[in-house]
């Protein structure tokens, strides 16, 4: 079973801007615009920059964001209360798949959940509360 880690932050997001400030387990940050991102861990003093063309975190980076096109939604699930919606990249699936999970508010759908799958099958859950 795989080892599954728990932190906590600030998300900031909109269409071709994503900011995560965590400060749990210790200060990191990751701030995506346009075409690249960059990680900086305050623990290890390191900076990692990544180009997001290849990465399934760029298909939130659309300004506006498309839901054809560049890319393809896979999969739209229902349960009750919930709406399910699997996002990966038309030209190249295999890189990743987005997941977003929103709660059904009756008249809205509030986003509550993402889960991001890269090449290597690992998923990264962001799930997102009020302050």
């Amino acid at each position: 079973m795989a080892k599954r880690e728990t932190g906590g932050g600030v998300l900031t997001y909109h269409p071709g801007y994503l900011h995560l400030n965590y400060n749990v387990p210790h200060k990191m940050d990751l701030e995506a615009s346009g075409a690249h991102a960059v990680f900086k861990d305050s623990q290890t003093g390191s900076e990692t920059r990544m180009g997001l063309a290849h990465n399934p975190l760029g298909v939130l980076m659309g300004n506006p964001i498309t839901l054809s096109g560049p890319v393809t939604v896979t999969d739209i699930q229902k349960p009750a209360g919930i709406l399910q919606i699997s996002l990966t990249r038309t030209e190249n699936p295999s890189q990743g798949l987005v997941t977003l999970i929103f709660r059904d508010a009756g008249q809205a759908l509030d986003l509550y959940e993402l889960r991001i799958l890269d090449e290597r099958q690992r998923t990264l859950f962001i799930r997102l509360g009020a302050m």
